[in-house]
């Protein structure tokens, strides 16, 4: 039941990727761009419940990172394209086609990448979610042009495609590690009664 919360999360990011494709093809780039980031949210909160829930499946791990690749990577990905495309040469369209082609590459071979070597707590490479950050906001702050979107699509295959590796921020309290601590000073306190010997102060105060 745990598992079909965190997967409800995916679909649903999966979804609002996927009718932001819709809103692509009718020309509501302002709309597409908002649903992104909206995804992007609930891909947040996906972790976040994953994490509380204690939930650790394969399953829904790779459903996580193919929603993400359809909401984060090919929706951006035609979105600059559909943009864009009208307003280039035969030339550059073709480029910037091969620059979109190249994005998308770089990150289906990410996800395939972590899947077989997922380290937990650890990002490898830039996270494909970081992209449905960018392309909306630099659609909705008007720096959505040519060769912005182009840099940025070189700039991103590079750092998914790269194996630098980030620490997972974590927000967990070290309530155990202090109950460690505690219990070991009760064991010395015990063992100085019996032994009359004064123990260390264990944080140094």
């Amino acid at each position: 039941m745990r598992e079909n919360i965190s997967n409800a999360l995916s679909i649903v990011n999966l979804t609002l990727g996927l009718v932001s494709l819709f809103f692509i093809f009718q020309e509501l780039y302002l709309y597409a761009s908002f649903l992104i980031l909206i995804a992007v949210v609930i891909d947040m909160s996906d972790g976040i419940v994953s994490r509380i829930l204690k939930i650790d499946s394969d399953f829904g791990k790779n459903l996580d990172n193919l929603c993400d690749i359809v909401s984060f990577i090919f929706t951006p990905a035609m979105l600059s394209y559909v943009i864009f495309r009208l307003d280039l040469s035969p030339t550059f369209e073709y480029l910037f086609f091969i620059l979109i082609i190249f994005f998308v590459v770089s990150a289906i071979h990410r996800t395939a990448r972590i899947n077989v070597t997922h380290t937990p707590g650890i990002f490898n490479g830039m996270p494909t979610t970081f992209n449905g950050i960018i392309f909306p906001i630099l659609y909705i702050t008007n720096f959505f042009s040519f060769y912005i979107v182009s840099g940025w699509l070189i700039i991103s295959s590079v750092l998914m495609l790269s194996k630098f590796k980030i620490k997972r921020p974590s927000f967990k309290r070290k309530k155990k590690m202090v109950e460690v601590e505690a219990t070991d000073e009760e064991e010395e306190e015990e063992k100085s009664s019996t032994d009359d010997i004064t123990p260390l102060p264990i944080f140094g105060d």
